[in-house]
């Protein structure tokens, strides 16, 4: 039986959170409000968020913005969808980048939401 050393691996865990706040269901031509609440529980993290597009919603709010969340504090985004499909819908996906962390920047969770027609 033969043994051998493997490298040591530092994985470094993200300091900052994602969660998105949506409610449970949507109707056609109502606005539907979406937030999504960054948390850092670090250092100053610089953030850099992107709104794609959807064939499913039009959408007010940033499209594409870098800005700085300093220690224990948070950042809300927060965006007015309008509806343009009944049914199990896709969000638009929210994508959050940050130099600091490239591979492990958490993404908010909640992907769909239901509109009623």
């Amino acid at each position: 039986c033969a043994s051998f050393r493997l490298p040591t691996i530092f994985l470094r865990k993200v300091p900052f959170t994602v969660t998105a706040e949506v409610p449970a269901h949507g109707c056609m031509n109502e606005v539907l409000p979406v937030h999504y609440v960054i948390r850092n529980d670090s250092l100053p993290q610089v953030l850099g968020v992107a709104m794609e597009a959807s064939e499913a919603f039009v959408f007010s709010g940033t499209k594409q913005a870098q800005f700085t969340v300093l220690p224990y504090s948070t950042k809300v985004l927060t965006y007015n969808l309008l509806p343009m499909a009944p049914g199990r819908v896709d969000l638009p996906r929210l994508r959050i980048s940050c130099a600091r962390y490239e591979h492990n920047v958490p993404q908010p969770r909640q992907t769909s939401v239901y509109i009623k027609p």
